[in-house]
C-alpha cells in the first residue's frame, strides 16, 4: 500500500549522499517514502516512474506549485523492509521491484525496479540494496 504517512525505516547508509529534487505540485512526499520522478519532478513513486530514491523527510508541497519546495532523497543505500515473495536466503541478489511509493515485492510484472536483497533477515523481511538511478539507466 502507498505511503500515508511518514515512515520510520531502518536504514544502512552505504555513503551515496542525499540529493535534492523539486517535487511536483499539491504533492506530500512522507519520510521514508519511495520517490519516482514524472516530468521532470519528484513525487511519491508511481507504476512507470523514473526511481530516485526514499525520502530522507517529510515534504509537503500539497498546496504549493511545482518546484516550489525540495525534497531530500537517499539512493544507493540499505533500507529493511518486508519484500513480497522473499523467503529466505536464496533471495538475496535477486532484483526488488515496487508497485508504490510502500510496497516491495520481487515480482517484476510492471513494477518499478527500485533494488535487490541484500540480505534475508526472516519471514518476508529483507534489507533491500536501493539502487541510485544511474543503477537504473544501466538496467
Amino acid at each position: 500500500m502507498a505511503a500515508s504517512a511518514d515512515n520510520v525505516v531502518a536504514r544502512r547508509n552505504l555513503g551515496q549522499g542525499i540529493r535534492a529534487s523539486h517535487p511536483a505540485s499539491n504533492v506530500l512526499i512522507y519520510d521514508g517514502a519511495l520517490v519516482g520522478l514524472n516530468a521532470g519532478y519528484a513525487r511519491n513513486l508511481v507504476k512507470g516512474d523514473s526511481f530516485l530514491g526514499i525520502a530522507a523527510e517529510r515534504c509537503d508541497n500539497a498546496s504549493g506549485s511545482a518546484g516550489d519546495k525540495k525534497a531530500l532523497v537517499e539512493a544507493g543505500l540499505e533500507i529493511k523492509v518486508a519484500v513480497t515473495g522473499a523467503s529466505g536466503a536464496a533471495n538475496v541478489g535477486a532484483p526488488v521491484y515496487a508497485s508504490d511509493s510502500n510496497t516491495f515485492t520481487l515480482t517484476a510484472a510492471d513494477n518499478n525496479l527500485v533494488g535487490s536483497v541484500a540480505e534475508h533477515v526472516s519471514g518476508t523481511t529483507c534489507w533491500v540494496k536501493l539502487n541510485t538511478p544511474a543503477d537504473n539507466a544501466l538496467a
